[in-house]
């Protein structure tokens, strides 16, 4: 009886290792001296497990730090400070093992691992965010009409170190036009000529972001069939679209240095919406104008009256001159009628020679 139990134990345990993966991670890299977050979840399938597991937690460096954890849920976080004095930058190792218990925690067997890696990093890290209108810049663009706000967001664990500093001194450097290297590329650190060592009991940072200024869009006027507009370009619009108060364009035409652009297009309804939506790097336009569609009857061009009346004139002068050339000519014409009866028979009309004519003629 003792032995089927054992192996029905160790059937369970070979199924229930097969659907069980950890998965660790943690909010590193974090600058010397810091504190690093590990949170560890045991997911069966794609929902975290309901069981109950211990935790077993060791790192590789040198002056090890461990954890074991009591029987728990899903999920567990160890939370480790590397001093600066005694943990150099560089690249280390975190494990977890994680382990279930049966028959009142006497029998305990793994039911997944994870290893991953992390850094320590000499310089504090984080970036250098923008933000104008209360918007934080995703681009390197900046709009020259509205303030910038420069902004250095640390990672929440470096946050937590420099909040416990007695000092923190910050320096900004701008750029415009030229070069300006506030530092030697490597320590220490030089600072308005002033130079800054490192130490145990140091952090630094150094961020910088290049940005790129440029005119918002503004003064869109609508003139009959033109649109034109002051911008920085380059330019993108898109016209003809119908006002549904949820606009996406997926495409844009690029505008060169002409400002003016036409819109056509063919409205199928009396009253419509022409939403057009102008941007650049840096702002977005959007002008709806208002068109209504007239229905109207249909006139012959211009060009199918006037040929056939030109023309019909044209006959009729050509016409009346030359009946007035006629009568003005007609007196000197001569008119002469010839009446040539051949069917008359002349008695004297009688043979003769040729020399008998001429004796005749010449008496």
């Amino acid at each position: 009886m003792l032995k089927q139990e054992i192996l029905l134990i160790l059937f369970l345990v070979v199924f229930s290792v097969d659907s069980i993966y950890v998965q660790l991670i943690n909010d590193g890299p974090i600058v010397k001296g810091g504190t690093i977050h590990f949170y560890a979840t045991v997911f069966e399938g794609n929902q975290p497990s309901t069981g109950a597991f211990k935790y077993e937690w060791e790192d590789n460096a040198i002056n090890m730090h461990t954890r074991q954890s009591p029987m728990q849920n899903s999920t567990d976080q160890w939370t480790v400070t590397y001093e600066a004095d005694k943990y150099p930058i560089g690249s280390y190792i975190v494990q977890v093992s994680v382990k279930t218990c049966v028959i009142s925690e006497i029998i305990c067997y793994e039911v997944g691992s994870s290893r991953p890696s992390f850094n320590i990093t000499g310089t504090l890290n984080g970036n250098m965010a923008l933000q104008q209108k209360n918007e934080t810049i995703e681009t390197n663009f900046v709009s020259n009409m509205d303030t910038v706000i420069h902004e250095i967001v640390l990672k929440q664990s470096d946050k937590d170190y420099i909040d416990k500093a007695p000092t923190v001194l910050t320096y900004w450097f701008m750029i415009v036009n030229g070069t300006l290297v506030p530092y030697n590329v490597s320590l220490p650190y030089i600072c308005n000529g002033s130079v800054v060592t490192s130490g145990s009991v140091k952090a630094f940072g150094f961020f910088r972001k290049r940005v790129k200024v440029k005119a918002p869009v503004s003064n869109v006027n609508v003139t009959g069939e033109q649109l034109d507009t002051a911008r920085g370009p380059p330019l993108f619009y898109k016209g003809a679209y119908n006002y549904t108060k949820n606009e996406t364009c997926f495409r844009y035409k690029e505008l060169d240095n002409n400002c003016e652009f036409p819109i056509q297009r063919y409205l199928a309804y009396n009253k419509s919406t022409v939403l057009i939506i102008i941007k650049n790097e840096v702002s977005k336009v959007i002008t709806p104008v208002a068109v209504t569609v007239y229905k109207v009857k249909k006139q012959a061009q211009l060009s199918v009256i006037v040929v056939p009346v030109s023309f019909s004139l044209v006959a009729v002068v050509l016409i009346v001159f030359g009946i007035a050339y006629y009568i003005q000519n007609r007196s000197r014409f001569l008119i002469e009628v010839a009446d040539f009866n051949f069917g008359q028979q002349y008695s004297d009309m009688e043979y003769k020679t040729f020399s008998e004519r001429l004796r005749e003629s010449i008496t």
